[in-house]
Order: structure tokens, then sequence, then C-alpha cells
């Protein structure tokens, strides 16, 4: 069920109010003529050529104004006898009359969702989403380092950027929705990173409001955030409640790793994170030189999930244009452990190769990125033994 399925209809509330809480609220829902009253409503949704048709899910808004308490208690005894996976009714009321108590007590537990008037619209549209059967439920990774200058904007990005370009979905629902959030705060550099990219398929949001992000119905987001710091902690914690994974970015150097790894300790020990939902991502991995895994000795459940390559000038340059997601065709050795990346975050078959060179070489690349050995067997014709080479 895509967002624009489902319909909202609003009844005994200021249209006007309506629709400034539903554009401040994000919601991409389609709005119906809103209906000064039950008769009007009536109308709109009886007439010879109806002004509500409806959508798949319909959310019914009725305002304690839409008419006598009785007659709101009738209405919504009618309408609890649609299917929930059609219909979710929502009662704004500050007033317990007893005929309203009477109507919501008859219907099934869950059937209607009683939410304060209020003296606007804003607060009960922000949660309208809560009380949806079924809405589809997307991943929400948040990315997050121990120390800064570790790649943790470069790696938001260009998963985001691969899921956006080559991610596939069931056929019904087509090509997956993504949003990027820039919640860096102190250097919000996902903006610089692509200044330059004109009609990159993705969502890029640069304010911290990620409650109106949330309940726009995205098949993924990702969250690209600072290391923390004294004042950053209680900022930081929505991000990290909200994440069904995070992805922890580190590089090599162990002042890098060891950060790292009291961070994932604190996640796991003060916020009550599931180690099993963390992955750690190597980054600017150089030839011959091997992580400091010894770091993370006290973490033996912790997954390592991807070892990125060090891309040295090509990195430098695509930033430098404003346009880091080029590194995808710039560098194959990037882009098949992104690629690779995204599988571990949304599951196989999720992406296709973004391009030739990266089809060619996921088969030598093993799950976490490192290159698989490929050996070969050589029999010596004088002694007939085998050796490997």
């Amino acid at each position: 069920m895509n967002d624009n399925d489902i319909h909202l209809i609003v009844c005994g509330l200021p249209s006007e109010s309506v629709v400034t809480a539903v554009q401040q609220a994000g919601l991409d829902w389609y709005l119906e003529p809103v209906a000064e009253n039950l008769d009007q409503l009536s109308w709109f949704l009886t007439s010879d050529t109806p002004l509500i048709r409806g959508g798949a899910h319909n959310v019914l808004v009725i305002g304690e104004q839409a008419g006598p308490p009785s007659e709101i208690a009738r209405w919504l005894l009618a309408l609890a006898g649609a299917p929930a996976k059609d219909l979710t009714i929502v009662l704004l009321s500050d007033v317990s009359h007893p005929d309203l108590l009477a109507a919501a007590a008859t219907l099934p537990a869950g059937r209607i969702s009683l939410l304060p008037q209020g003296n606007d619209a804003t607060e009960w549209v922000r949660v309208l989403t809560d009380a949806l059967p079924g809405a589809p439920a997307g991943q929400v990774v948040t990315v997050l380092s121990g120390k800064s200058g570790v790649g943790t904007s470069s790696v938001a990005l260009t998963v985001a950027a691969y899921v956006a370009i080559a991610g596939r979905l069931d056929r019904d629902r087509g090509p997956p929705r993504v949003c990027l959030v820039d919640f860096n705060l102190p250097v919000p550099a996902l903006t610089a990173f692509t200044q330059s990219r004109d009609g990159l398929p993705l969502d890029l949001v640069t304010t911290p409001d990620t409650a109106t992000v949330m309940r726009r119905g995205y098949d993924l987001v990702l969250i690209d955030t600072h290391p923390p710091h004294p004042d950053g902690e209680n900022r930081q914690q929505p991000l990290i409640d909200a994440a069904s994974q995070l992805l922890v970015v580190t590089d090599t150097t162990r002042t890098a790793a060891r950060s790292t790894a009291a961070l994932l300790q604190t996640l796991t020990r003060t916020h009550v994170f599931p180690l099993e939902s963390v992955g750690l991502v190597w980054n600017r991995i150089h030839p011959g030189i091997d992580p400091p895994v010894a770091e993370f000795a006290a973490l033996p459940g912790l997954r390592q999930l991807q070892h990125l390559p060090d891309t040295g000038p090509k990195h430098t340059t695509a930033i430098n244009s404003g346009d880091l997601v080029r590194i995808l065709w710039d560098s194959p050795d990037w882009a098949a452990r992104i690629h690779l990346l995204a599988e571990a975050l949304l599951g196989p078959n999720r992406v296709q190769p973004i391009t030739p060179d990266v089809a060619r070489l996921l088969p030598h690349l093993h799950r976490d990125g490192r290159p698989r050995t490929s050996f070969r067997l050589r029999r010596n014709p004088f002694t007939g033994r085998y050796r490997v080479r």
C-alpha cells in the first residue's frame, strides 16, 4: 500500500486547518473534500456524482463539531462493519459524552482511535499513521561512528543511492522509495556531496525532523549522524530508537577502532540496542593492512558486515566535484561492496548490479567484501604429485 493509496476523509473541522496540518506533517495521503458536518459528508458520499470516492485504504476523522453526539455514535456503529483493511476510524473529542462512549465501547477492540480534539489539527495528523493496519514497514538504518572523519556520510550516501538506482521490490510496488536524512549537525556533508548531482532518485532531507520522514512510507531510510559528544547523546537517542538496524563505520586506524568499540558497548549497555541488529563497516581498507579486529574482542556477537576499499584520489575527485555518487561508476571495487552491504540490509536479490563490472566482481567477493582466494592444483608430470599454486 503506497501513501497515495491512502485517502484522508475529514468531517467536522475547518478545511483550512486540515490542509495546513497535513502539509506540515508531511503526509502524502490523498485529501478528500473536507465536510463541515455529517449531513454534508453523507451528501459527498451518496450524490449522483460522489465528491468522495475513497482509495485502497481510507482514514475517516470525525471531529466533535460534526454533529450531535448521538448522530456521531450512529455513524461510528454503522462504519464499524467495514473491514479494517479498508477503513481506519478516528474520533476527535474532548468531551466524554455517554452516547459516544457507549458507541466506542461496542466496537471491536482497536477498531477506533480516540484522540483529543485540541486547538488545531497538527497534533492529531501527526499520530494518524499509528492507527493504520498493515502499513508498509520500511528499513530505518542509522549510520554512526565513534570518531569523526571515518566516512559515515560516504557510506550512507552511496548505499542510499545504490538502492534507489538498482533496488527492486516486488512487481506490484515498483522501484523502492529511499530517503537520506542528514543529521550530521556539526558537519552536514551530504548536501555538498550531492550539489552537482541532478535527478538522483531519492529524497535528501536536511532537517532533523525525523518524525516527519518516518511517516512517508519509505522502503529505506538512512540517517547520517555525527559521532557522540557530551551534549549530543540526547539528540541521537531518538535516531537510535527509530532504527531497525545500526551501521557503525570505522576506518583501520587503532584510535578509530577503539572509539567505535567504546560506542558499541555504550549502545548495547545504555541504549539496550540488540547487538544482532548492529553491523560494523570497515572503511578505507588498504591492501596488506589488516583491520585491528582485536579491539572488538569484548563484542563476540558483532557482525562485520563489510570491508570497503580505499578509493584514494577517485574519492577526493568525486567529493570536490560535488558528486560523490559517481564513485559507484568510477570505482567498481567500491560499488560491488556497497551492493553487498545493501543486500545485507535489505535481503538477498533486493538489488541488482549497477554496472557489468560490478556483476563481474561479485562472484569473487565474500559477503563481507573480502576477496575470495582462488587456488589451482598443479600436477607435477615427473613425480605425479599435486601442489597448490
